[in-house]
């Protein structure tokens, strides 16, 4: 885990950056804001920077990419760098072109039939292991098995996400040469509407909401009582548990998610406060809010926009293409938020697992204060730790990490660092589809009150904004303020049923937050770099989702 050097906490122009590699300060570094917008705990880095860096490379080498990918935690903040090991592009492209689009060709089957299973048997592994039971050896040797899976789910991650994200952004660039920029938003609109667990998961939760309208007692127990109260009092009364059960069924089926990809983080079916908080907000939405039958209109929306353009597509020179990519494509949703649940979210969690039980272990030594605690030494030290709890004063380096840990939370990181980018990667067009996901760095100006982002979602909306930097403040949203946040994930997407608009840091036309906004017809824009910043918690601002632009209104 790379440190910035002298004790420094943020990264400034006066701090000095340890590589850990030669040669590494001569790559170009970029802050992964999508995936890690908040500096990362020891273990969390120390674990997933490596798994990573080589399941991403494992994965490119496979589709036939010349590129060695490096993930390091610099000054708290995970950054990654690509190593192009050939950079005669037009010399190996055309063959990675090949063999991205022959992977397309039966992708969701794929997914569902090889891949998807063994991701399972990957979170299987962790989920079974008797972690009370193992010995210290065992549970170290259980820790080290969690570096292999972690490694090996982002390889599938990877295989998966690269293909299906290249052709949707495709679709997207061949779109607007043939109908113009302006009608880029008809392209996406062309891939919503499709079935995917992300969608399935709010649904489910919705559904909870209207179990307890049907028992009044309940429900004006979720109103009016403190959200970490709730759970205990159910249990006083038969229509409470008989709650409680479908609660814990829904749990069991879709509380495997969490707020980022951090291993500390603690998940939903640990902390149910965060699904009944939404469930409250739920029980005052009128019917119509039913995310089941959002996703009703958004197909019904999806397929009568086709039965319209479909006459021009015909009739554009390159309608052809178009008719031959929009079915690829239209993968992309399904594929995209499957993979975020089982692997982006169900094996972040179950990564912790491991990791609690080397806490439970060391907090009941006095080695350390709290369980939790331990997600502030790395991987090593967690193994050194067990072994020898005594050994050395674990405690007072775990509060010397977490001040720091705070410091750096007050001080994001530079976008870049290192060298520039190759020019030739960052101009080429054939890596367009993934920028369509990231999305592009923005520059903003200061000075104005306009920022500027990526459209995710059409329509325009005036309110209040809501500024939350991670989801255990999101229970301050209120339903038809505009949600302003890094970025989201699964976890996340029951709050778009509330949200008046959205309106990230991070992502692009192809994020997760870009696609559940489509989902739910919630105006949204993305990647606008800055807003968390920007935006004053209460003001009121304007979204115009078809535009890319945030209006921070006068008071």
């Amino acid at each position: 885990m790379t440190q910035l050097a002298d004790g420094a906490t943020g990264l400034g122009p006066a701090g000095a950056i340890a590589w850990p590699e030669p040669g590494y300060e001569d790559l170009s570094w970029v802050w992964d804001q999508m995936h890690f917008p908040r500096p990362a705990t020891p273990y969390s880095a120390s674990l997933d920077c490596p798994a990573m860096g080589a399941g991403v490379t494992t994965a490119s080498r496979s589709l036939g990419l010349p590129l060695r990918v490096v993930v390091c935690n610099i000054g708290g903040y995970n950054y990654g760098a690509t190593d192009l090991l050939d950079p005669d592009l037009d010399a190996w492209m055309p063959h990675v072109q090949t063999t991205v689009m022959g992977r397309l060709d039966g992708l969701l089957d794929r997914w569902h039939d090889t891949w998807l299973p063994e991701v399972q048997q990957l979170n299987g592994r962790l989920r079974e292991f008797d972690y009370a039971g193992a010995s210290t050896a065992g549970l170290i040797a259980q820790i080290d098995e969690s570096r292999r899976i972690r490694e090996r789910a982002w390889d599938i991650h990877m295989q998966v996400v690269v293909p299906i994200t290249l052709v949707a952004g495709e679709l997207e660039n061949v779109w607007e040469a043939a109908f113009g920029a302006e009608r880029g938003g008809e392209a996406l609109a062309l891939l919503q509407g499709f079935p995917n667990k992300t969608m399935e998961a709010g649904a489910a939760l919705w559904a909870l909401s209207r179990e307890a309208l049907a028992a009044p007692a309940v429900a004006k127990l979720i109103a009016e009582t403190p959200v970490r109260r709730i759970v205990p009092l159910l249990a006083t009364t038969d229509d409470g548990r008989a709650f409680k059960a479908k609660l814990d069924a829904y749990l069991e089926a879709y509380g495997w998610r969490s707020g980022a990809f951090e291993f500390a983080d603690p998940a939903w079916i640990e902390d149910p406060s965060m699904a009944i908080a939404t469930m409250r907000d739920y029980l005052k939405q009128p019917d119509d809010t039913d995310p089941a039958r959002r996703a009703a209109r958004a197909a019904a929306e999806r397929d009568e926009l086709f039965a319209r353009v479909s006459p021009e597509i015909d009739a554009a020179p390159n309608g052809a293409l178009l008719r031959g990519m929009l079915p690829l494509a239209q993968q992309y949703l399904t594929i995209q938020e499957d993979h975020n649940f089982y692997i982006d979210q169900m094996n972040t969690v179950l990564m912790r697992l491991p990791a609690l039980e080397a806490g439970r272990r060391l907090a009941a030594a006095d080695a350390i204060a709290l369980p939790d605690d331990v997600f502030f030494l790395t991987v090593d030290e967690v193994g050194e730790a067990l072994e020898a709890p005594s050994a050395r004063a674990w405690a007072e380096l775990i509060a010397e990490r977490r001040a720091a840990w705070n410091r750096q939370a007050e001080a994001p990181p530079p976008p870049n660092l290192g060298a520039p980018p190759p020019l030739e990667l960052a101009v080429d067009p054939r890596f367009n589809g993934l920028a369509r996901f990231f999305g592009e760095v923005r520059v903003q100006d200061e000075s104005s009150n306009v920022l500027v982002g990526n459209a995710a979602c059409r329509g325009t909306v005036t309110a209040r904004a809501c500024v939350v930097q991670t989801l255990d403040e999101a229970h301050r949203l209120q339903p038809g303020e505009i949600l302003v946040c890094p970025m989201t994930m699964p976890a996340w997407t029951p709050l778009f049923a509330i949200a008046g608009g959205v309106v990230t840091d991070s992502g692009g036309s192809l994020s997760h937050s870009a696609i559940v906004a489509r989902e739910y017809g919630v105006p949204c824009v993305v990647g606008t770099t800055s807003a968390t910043r920007r935006i004053a918690d209460g003001q009121r601002i304007t979204v115009d989702g078809a535009a890319g632009t945030v209006t921070i209104e006068p008071e």
